[in-house]
């Protein structure tokens, strides 16, 4: 399952479950010490039935529009705009939940209510209330996740790495090629365009399980744990992958910017500390001798005339089926004592 299926998948049943959560705290708070006045009064299996049957239709529905938001609109729309999309979305869907609370109360418990009481009760009111500032909540919630980067959020929810942890990962470091003179030639603004379509673009990156740990600049750095960076050669076909899309889409960015981006790789594979850092502006850092070399491994691009370089240590470790490599040598890369095997990476034809 590639990576937009999976975050489809992860969205509504993220947003299908907490709107199932949130009903029942919604039918906790409304019903605790009151009686029921308005022209239905509910039986227990009833309310529990229409908790999970709403919550079922309103989180299905919600995440549609989510994923409509992310996938359509979100680049071109201020946080306000998406605020407003979003109100008027549950707005609408507010209204699809009631006129199906008529239909509910219709033709299974016989109830023969006008549709404009039902749209018009104060019920109806704290329905579209409770909808409204759910919706917005979980919608933030996703911004945040987003903004953080993959499993973030959780993790600093959890406090996963409250304490310093040992982890084996695979760090890539990829930067843009001849970034000073592109940027003299588009000029500064031009530039942070043309910047943000490529790391727009580097999201292809996520159908092969890579974390995006930093953005720097124009550089970013991905990262992989052990076992799904190596399975299939994910590691490796992450950048064959973003490589071949700059080249897909070498007209659009032609004809945009009348230049076309490529980037260079460096990538290790080692022991780092991993931790949380930070006490106002918190978020999970890698620290240890493995991101390092693969930073100085990727300053070997140029010296070396190639655009992806892997260390000897990841070449042996990484199913070598269906790519070629070529011996780059043993190189002493700065700030190291021993010398460091490299080897060129492409796919095979």
């Amino acid at each position: 399952m590639g990576y937009q299926k999976r975050q489809r998948t992860k969205i509504l049943l993220n947003f299908l479950l907490n709107w199932i959560i949130l009903f029942v705290i919604f039918g906790i708070i409304r019903g605790l010490g009151t009686v029921e006045n308005g022209a239905v009064e509910l039986l227990a299996s009833d309310k529990i039935l229409l908790t999970f049957l709403f919550g079922g239709l309103v989180g299905v529905l919600s995440g549609l529009a989510q994923i409509f938001l992310e996938e359509k609109l979100d680049r071109n729309l201020r946080f306000t705009q998406i605020i407003l999309f979003k109100s008027l979305s549950i707005l609408t869907l507010s209204i699809v939940t009631l006129i199906c609370s008529f239909l509910y109360f219709k033709s299974v418990l016989n109830r023969d209510l006008p549709l404009v009481e039902v749209l018009t009760s104060p019920t109806a009111l704290s329905i579209i209330l409770f909808l409204l500032i759910g919706d917005i909540f979980l919608s933030f919630i996703r911004k945040v996740d987003q903004m953080l980067g993959a499993n973030t959020l959780n993790n600093l929810m959890r406090g996963k790495y409250y304490r310093p942890r040992k982890e084996e990962r695979i760090f890539m470091f990829l930067d843009l090629k001849g970034s000073t003179t592109i940027a003299e030639q588009l000029g500064f603004e031009k530039y942070s365009f043309f910047i943000q379509d490529c790391l727009s673009d580097l999201s292809v990156v996520m159908d092969y399980e890579a974390e995006i740990y930093q953005y720097v600049g124009d550089e970013a750095v991905l990262t992989w744990k052990t076992e799904p960076g190596l399975k299939d050669q994910n590691c490796l076909h992450a950048f064959f992958s973003f490589r071949d899309l700059l080249k897909e889409k070498r007209d659009y960015y032609l004809n945009k910017y009348e230049t076309s981006p490529t980037f260079k790789a460096g990538m290790h594979i080692g022991l780092v500390m991993v931790t949380e850092v930070g006490r106002f502006k918190k978020e999970i850092a890698y620290h240890g001798d493995t991101i390092n070399t693969a930073a100085r491994i990727q300053g070997q691009c140029n010296n070396l005339n190639t655009d992806f370089i892997v260390s000897e240590r990841l070449k042996n470790r990484v199913d070598i089926r269906g790519v070629l490599y070529q011996s780059l040598g043993s190189i002493q890369l700065r700030g190291k004592e021993k010398e460091t095997g490299l080897y060129s990476a492409d796919l095979a034809h």
